[in-house]
Formats: structure tokens, sequence, C-alpha cells
């Protein structure tokens, strides 16, 4: 059921055709303010906005600003999520407020004694289930995101849970690379490289006349309703292992979400790159 609900939080609202920056801030800042709108229609256009908010981590990363307006959306869609009397969808959204925060104090209190008592109820639990690192090896120099948050090669212990990583070239060079990585077990550490092939300088004589651009894989909404049906899934099978001990269901539930995730993000990334739509059709005069 909840991954249903993800799925249709997210189609609620007209997707956006790829906003830049500064227009995927606009988004979120009307849909952070406008909480008195109906719960459903708040929470799905909070969520396409902070699925849309992740493709610019280095952005957010060097923005307070940035970073702050993320964090109250993600308590308000959590906040929403317990009007609509969700809340295994409310728990797994204040589980991701926390991840993201990476220890910067949030704003709980401002949206209410529930969603108050739930942080205290969500952040010990994940205080319980303890922490892991990460490692990216990088063969050349590297700049390395999680959760929009830039941080060393060899990370600090984090929360077990699901992790949205960017690796980048960091002469901005070379195609990054994005990944969803789990924190399963404490004092853990998951490994992951970041190996690029420089893309050869192009023959003129090799190439053809005329390049026929590649039509999308799939729609864009249905790759980051994937995307978010991942987050959601594998953030719902940490908290069955966490709260209710599912310790049989809680990791099927999460290798679904990962599976989910990680397709839809890498569709999203190959159509999103240059020269997978068609140009636009020129005017007649």
């Amino acid at each position: 059921m909840l991954a249903l609900n993800l799925v249709l939080a997210l189609t609620l609202s007209p997707p956006t055709p790829a906003p830049d920056y500064q227009a995927t801030l606009t988004q979120l800042s009307h849909a952070n303010a406008n909480l008195n709108d109906p719960p459903e229609q708040t929470a799905a256009a909070l969520l396409e906005a902070l699925v849309n908010l992740t493709r610019f981590p280095a952005s957010v990363a060097i923005s307070p600003d940035a970073q702050a307006l993320q964090s109250r959306a993600q308590l308000s869609l959590a906040r929403s999520y317990l009007l609509l009397d969700k809340p295994d969808q409310a728990a797994a959204t204040t589980d991701e407020a926390i991840r993201t925060a990476r220890g910067r104090e949030l704003p709980f209190a401002d949206f209410g004694p529930t969603l108050e008592s739930l942080y205290a109820q969500r952040l010990a639990t994940l205080e319980a289930n303890g922490r892991a690192r990460l490692h990216v090896t990088c063969t050349i120099p590297c700049r390395v995101f999680v959760n929009e948050r830039e941080t060393p090669t060899l990370t600090e212990p984090m929360y077990l849970g699901i992790y949205r990583v960017w690796i980048v070239d960091a002469s901005g060079k070379l195609p990054p690379k994005q990944s969803a990585i789990r924190l399963a077990a404490d004092g853990a550490q998951v490994e992951l490289s970041y190996q690029p092939k420089p893309t050869p300088p192009a023959n003129p004589a090799s190439l053809p006349h005329a390049v026929t651009p590649r039509s999308r894989t799939l729609p864009r909404n249905v790759e980051i309703a994937m995307m978010a049906l991942g987050v959601g899934l594998a953030s719902v099978g940490t908290w069955m292992i966490g709260a209710r001990e599912r310790t049989v269901e809680g990791p099927i539930v999460i290798g679904l979400g990962g599976v989910s995730f990680l397709f839809g993000s890498a569709l999203l990334v190959v159509d999103e790159a240059p020269g997978s739509q068609p140009p636009p059709a020129k005017r007649l005069r």
C-alpha cells in the first residue's frame, strides 16, 4: 500500500519538464508555503519538488539556504502524511530528513507536537540501529555528494538506510556516477568506485552525416515515480526491521526499493543526457 501511495502522490500533479536549479528552488518554496492547501495536494507538490532538487547536488551542497529549504520541505511532507493518516509514510519521510541533515538540528517543533513526538521516536530508532560508512575510491580527482551534501571519500559514520550518492570528476569534464547505496549493518563499510573512461576525440571523417536522436525510454514522470517508490520502499523496509522486528519481510522490501530506485535513476540519467531528445521543430515562416 505504501508503494502505491507514493506513486499516486507523485503523479497527482503534472510533471515538470526538467526545471533548472533556480526554478526548482522556486517550485520547492511555493510547495513549502502552500501548507493550507489540501494535504493530498501539498504532499504531491512537495514530493515532486524534492525529487527535482536531488538533480542538483553540487548546488545544494554549497547553499545553506537551499539545505534549510529542503529540510523544511521534508518535514512539511511528513506532516502532510500525518494529516492524511499515513503513519508509515510519515515515519519514512522523517527518517529521510534525519539522514539528510547529517546531525544538523531540524526545526521539528515548528510543525506541531505530533511531528515532534514522531521525530523523537524515529531518532531513537535510528540511534539504536547503529551507523555505517561509505568509502569511495576514485581513479581521478573527484568530489562526492551524499544526499546533496559534499562529503569526504570516506564518510563519517552515518545512520543506516538508503542514501543518494553522486560522484563527479573534479575537473567537470567526465560524466558523473549516480548511485543509491544502502547502509544495512552497524559498523559496516560500503565500497563504491568511480573509474570514468575519458571520451576519445571524435574523428570528423567517421561521423555520420546525420544523427537520429534517441527517444526516451520511459516518460520522465514515470522514471521519477520509480525513484520515489524505491526510496519509500527502502525506508519502510528499514523501519520494519528496526521498529517491528520484521527480519524477513524488511530486507525483501529494502531490496525491492533499491532495485526500483536504481532502475528509475539509471533511466532518468540516460534519458536526460544531451542528444537523447529530438531538437525542437523549426517554425515555418
